[in-house]
This record gives structure tokens, C-alpha cells and sequence, in this order.
């Protein structure tokens, strides 16, 4: 799990974009289509709610957010990578108004 910063000033308004990258570092299993969900700390609230690939995100509140599978996500084979865009409010102008501390939880852990 990582991030990309990509542009302020994102279609000319007070926006940033960016890209969350999920990878499957294992060599053998596959992550399934449920039973967990990365859960993550950003300042910015995100101004985008599609969802891609199956996975929605969600703010829980303050400044903490969900990533999950939902309906659409078939699995993340071993070595896979999939690469999220968002949008959020405001500009990044350091790196402590980035998106950090990813962690991920299995279902029946939080």
C-alpha cells in the first residue's frame, strides 16, 4: 500500500489529486473479494466517492478513512496491482497533509 501525489490546482480549482497503489505482495494467496478493509489517516476530506475496481472509500470520521471491497471486486491475485485516483479538498503542500498510516484489517479485528 502506497500513495502518489499528482497535481494541485486539479482542474484549475483549490483540488488535489491523487493515487492510492494497492498491491498483493504475496506469492502464493490471493486477497478475496471481502472480509477486510484498509483503513487509512488523511487531512483532506476527498471530494470524489466513484467507485473503481469494486472499492469504495469512505470517511469514518475525523480524519480517518475506509477502504473496502463491495460489490464488483473479484479478488487481487499474488504479485497484482491496482491503482486507485482521488480527489480531494484543498491543496498537499507537505507531506503531513498526505495520506499515511494504511493498515489493514481482516473483518472481526476492529
Amino acid at each position: 500500500m502506497g500513495w502518489q501525489f499528482n497535481t494541485n490546482n486539479y482542474q484549475n480549482e483549490v483540488k488535489n489529486s491523487v493515487t492510492i497503489l494497492l498491491t498483493n505482495h504475496d506469492k502464493k494467496a490471493t486477497l478475496p473479494p471481502g472480509g477486510w478493509a484498509i483503513y487509512f489517516n488523511a487531512v483532506r476530506d476527498i471530494v470524489n466517492k466513484d467507485v473503481v475496481y469494486g472499492l469504495e472509500i469512505s470517511r469514518l470520521n475525523d480524519d480517518l478513512f475506509q477502504l473496502r471491497p463491495i460489490a464488483g471486486f473479484l479478488c487481487l491475485r499474488p504479485k497484482a496491482s491496482i491503482s486507485l485516483d482521488y480527489i480531494s479538498e484543498f491543496w498537499i503542500l507537505n507531506y503531513t497533509e498526505a495520506p499515511s498510516d494504511f493498515y489493514f484489517v481482516w473483518d472481526g479485528y476492529v
